[in-house]
């Protein structure tokens, strides 16, 4: 097990482990030779080892050390016993016990270090072939409030926790913004969301103080989420005296119990009209923010990460198909189907907003339900399950057949271009007498936007344009996605999908989620 992991986590390059000399995670040092991981997804996995071992225990900051060589016996005994030393000069209480488990018949340690309100807990892995320590921090206890257990989300902050309800606030809002992301009571309920929706809505019109009532294409459907319960949403704009707000709410039906959650914003940006609700610094986490809550009375689910890389056919498939519009028009159209490593499954002629890499799949499933789905292969050929039909699979050599309306349609593998380097300046289309847009990547990971990722953001928004304005920053290709971070903080993203690997100057690419072109100046 031990020669398994350190050849997948530390001797591919692949992943790019760091020497490591001290632990940011626990401010010491570490004993010689140490190497930390750094990749995400390899994190990630290596905290499954913890999990495993520290059963019950919910830990964060999640740090992975390795050591190469022979650390079997007394050897790892020593290992264990300085790093004990050096976290003790850091004033940690240190705690090194053998576990029950046991991986491929070596022995599994189990360590704590603990100082002031601090708790570190950790396992080992080790023997002829090197060293694993899995590490983190014991997480404070989540709030509650009733039934429901939540967290702040990042980017925001606790303004209040009373006893009729929960209230948030961004941490750094425009200051004509006014926003309130909300844990209404809940209470005891039997009856059924897409039955009682209108009267539910009402009650908390009442409670406000507003009136509205939300149109049609305001609602949704009442649905079961992938955490297992039922929800229905509702939102529009409402009346408080002679003030117009934006009210969202979601009501949530677990077990016998009804919880809401609920937004409310002022309008700014007239004559617009804008919500902030559509600040994309805020409407992840407010479409998201429901489905990171628990419940007292419902069993939190295991949910396997989503990822884009794996065995089979998971990964990102582009091909043409043949579609039918809301009219009854059929149209032949590019489309994309992603196979996720759970069996999640994207099939859509359109990239949804924040492909790939910022994107929660489980949470984009929920926001567009049509196109998201499930699949299951084997020996060549599956299934893509639907909200609307059932859709063959069936491999043929390196490509991927997807019938739909009993037509085949060929598929071929998007291939990841993770870390790809660009070096020179791309331009895109304008009309006559207008400022062509054009952007300059170097090789060093840096950029220079002149508005050309204004074009690629497309947006409807006269205030919540991230790219409104030109800029300089870092770029770096991950996971089908081109992730901008601006000096002045800005972080935009586009979908990336045809850059090729050792080819800097490509005579023209295309990105974000209509996967514009740029061509070469």
């Amino acid at each position: 097990m031990v020669k398994l992991l350190l050849a997948a986590l530390l001797l591919c390059p692949a992943q790019e482990p760091e020497s490591a000399a001290t632990s940011p995670l626990a401010g010491a040092a570490l004993p010689a030779g140490a190497y930390r991981l750094r990749d995400k997804d390899q994190i990630e996995k290596s905290s499954v080892i913890l999990k495993a071992v520290a059963k019950d225990v919910p830990v964060a900051k999640v740090e992975v050390l390795l050591w190469a060589g022979d650390y079997s016996g007394d050897k790892g005994a020593a290992l264990r016993a300085d790093l004990g030393k050096a976290l003790e000069k850091e004033s940690y209480a240190w705690k090194d016990a053998k576990a029950e488990e046991k991986f491929d018949g070596n022995d599994v340690y189990l360590s704590s270090a603990t100082k002031a309100d601090r708790r570190l807990v950790g396992v080992w892995l080790s023997s002829k072939d090197g060293a694993l320590f899995v590490w983190g921090e014991v997480a404070a206890a989540e709030p509650t409030f009733g039934n429901v257990v939540y967290s702040v989300p990042k980017g925001w902050k606790l303004a209040s926790a009373a006893a009729d309800g929960v209230t948030f606030v961004p941490v750094d809002p425009l200051p004509e913004e006014k926003l309130f992301l909300l844990l209404l009571a809940g209470r005891d309920y039997g009856g059924s969301l897409a039955r009682d929706a209108g009267t539910l809505w009402t009650e908390v019109c009442t409670e406000m103080g507003v009136t509205g009532a939300p149109w049609s294409s305001e609602k949704s459907d009442a649905r079961r989420s992938f955490k297992g319960w039922d929800y229905i949403r509702y939102g529009t704009t409402v009346k408080k005296g002679d003030a117009d707000l934006y009210l969202a709410v979601t009501f949530i039906h677990v077990g016998g119990r009804l919880e809401r959650v609920a937004a409310v914003s002022n309008l700014v940006s007239p004559p617009h009209r804008e919500t902030p609700t559509n600040n994309p610094r805020y409407s992840p986490t407010l479409q998201g923010f429901p489905f990171t809550l628990k419940f007292k009375n419902h069993p939190e689910p295991e949910l396997k990460t989503p990822l884009l890389t794996g065995d089979g056919i998971v990964g990102l498939w582009v091909g043409i198909s043949l579609r039918v519009s809301g009219t009854g028009r059929a149209t032949w159209d590019g489309s994309y189907a992603a196979f996720y490593s759970n069996g999640l499954a994207l099939f859509s002629s359109r990239l949804p907003t924040n492909s790939f890499q910022p994107m929660n799949p489980y949470h984009q499933a929920e926001e567009s339900p049509r196109w998201w789905g499930t699949w299951t292969f084997a020996d060549g050929r599956g299934v893509l399950k639907m909200p609307y039909g059932e859709i063959p699979l069936e491999a043929k050599a390196a490509d991927l057949v997807l019938t739909t309306m009993k037509t085949p349609h060929t598929y071929q593998r998007i291939a990841p271009v993770d870390g790809a380097r660009l070096d020179g300046t791309w331009t895109m289309s304008a009309n006559p007498g207008d400022k062509i847009p054009k952007i300059t990547f170097r090789e060093d990971g840096t950029f220079s936007d002149d508005g050309a990722l204004k074009v690629l953001e497309h947006h409807l928004y006269r205030l919540y344009g991230i790219a409104a304005k030109p800029g300089d920053g870092t770029y770096e290709v991950k996971n089908f996605t081109m992730l901008f971070h601006y000096a002045d903080g800005r972080e935009f993203s586009a979908a990336c999908l045809d850059l090729q690997k050792g080819n800097p100057q490509p005579a023209s690419f295309n990105l974000g989620v209509n996967q514009d072109p740029l061509k070469r100046q």
